[in-house]
């Protein structure tokens, strides 16, 4: 098929979008935004955002003493991860319970929010995550986008994190 200059042009900043997107959004999100383009482009998800939200977790499991995850009979949630350089699966955790069922849909509809002990995650989970070679994601938003980080770095800023608690 041949196109015109004009009309190659307009697919290449489609792909240039796409690419765009990806970077942005994450796999999934790209993925069930091609399938249904009447989604909501509220999933968008900015490095920024999922910094904001990885602080926001910090800060809370430090107050509450608690980290969430989605657990079912087969046990913890895990995903591939959205960086396309990392061939690791990511475990992702929430800072509430709230924003851990915000996330028991679509292929995680099975699960339920959990509660681990924030002594037993930074001295049982983070340890274990580290040798097994998965990563850590934080706050993941609704459709499963958020930082994602090395279960000894999340130690690290939760153990200073808990330093500066008043």
């Amino acid at each position: 098929m041949h196109r015109s200059r004009k009309q190659r042009g307009t697919v290449m900043r489609g792909v240039r979008a796409l690419c765009r997107s990806e970077l942005l959004l994450g796999k999934r999100a790209v993925a069930d935004l091609l399938i249904n383009p009447a989604l909501d482009l509220s999933m968008l998800d900015t490095t920024k955002a999922s910094g904001e939200r990885h602080n926001s977790f910090l800060s809370r499991v430090t107050d509450t003493g608690l980290v969430w995850g989605l657990q079912s009979n087969d046990g913890w949630c895990v995903s591939p991860s959205n960086d396309d350089t990392t061939p690791a699966s990511v475990m992702p955790f929430w800072s509430d319970r709230a924003y851990a069922a915000r996330c028991a849909v679509r292929e995680w509809a099975n699960y339920a929010p959990a509660s681990i002990s924030l002594d037993e995650f930074l001295n049982v989970w983070l340890p274990g995550m580290s040798e097994d070679g998965f990563l850590v994601g934080t706050n993941w938003n609704g459709y499963l986008v958020g930082k994602e980080c090395d279960p000894t770095q999340l130690r690290d800023e939760l153990l200073a994190s808990l330093n500066n608690a008043p």
